[in-house]
């Protein structure tokens, strides 16, 4: 009876490992599987949000060249319109070498009120260029103007050069505005204190020197 009892459990036992053998087995192989999908999915998601950062880099570096290629578009332009206003200038200088002189007006401190350490025109002085202007135009002739701005010898020199040629360039902007003279018919120099008309050692001639002399050649 005892022997019988042993056999049964024996059985029981080796059906019971048949039994559950083969599910241990599967339910460990279905982990590692997942476990292995798992993985992949991991490195293809890492594979993925490398290649996205690469295109963020591989854009920015095409807005950075977008942005160099408009810059230099930007400074080519500057570098033209500089050509063309160089240009324009070498033709106003070489009309005025060639040209005969038409017409001259002079404003001196008489007449246009340049008062010490001044450069604003006052009514006599626009009285003065706009007859000479209105004479240029009736005798419709093509004009070139060279407008020459003078102080007095008082200050320094680098003072004196800014002061002329603030002096000249009052008058220019003042016919450009007035009368729509194309800014490239119009050159302003400053010749500072130099070539005086007046004794810079007495007050009228110091008044003398602090003058504009515009010219007009065709």
């Amino acid at each position: 009876m005892q022997k019988t009892l042993l056999t049964l459990t024996g059985v029981a036992l080796l059906l019971s490992s048949l039994t559950l053998g083969p599910a241990c087995a599967t339910k460990k192989m279905v982990i590692e599987q997942v476990a292995k999908v798992d993985q992949e999915v991991t490195d293809v998601k890492n594979s993925v949000e490398a290649n996205q950062k690469k295109l963020k880099e591989h854009d920015a570096k095409l807005a950075d060249n977008d942005k160099q290629l408009e810059n230099v578009g930007t400074a080519v332009g500057k570098q033209e319109q500089q050509l063309k206003d160089a240009q324009s200038k070498i033709d106003v200088v070489k009309a005025i070498a060639e040209g005969t002189l038409v017409g001259k007006a002079i404003i001196t401190d008489e007449g246009s009120k340049f008062k010490f350490d001044s450069f604003e025109l006052g009514p006599e002085a626009k009285a003065i260029l706009d007859a000479f202007i209105q004479k240029l135009v009736a005798e419709k002739v093509g004009f070139f103007i060279e407008i020459r701005g003078y102080t007095d010898n008082v200050g320094e020199k680098a003072y004196n050069v800014e002061l002329g040629k603030r002096r000249a360039e009052a008058v220019r902007d003042y016919l450009f505005t007035e009368y729509h003279i194309p800014l490239y018919r119009l050159q302003a120099y400053s010749f500072g204190s130099a070539n005086p008309v007046g004794d810079n050692a007495t007050r009228e001639g110091r008044a003398l020197n602090r003058r504009v002399e515009v010219l007009a050649y065709k």
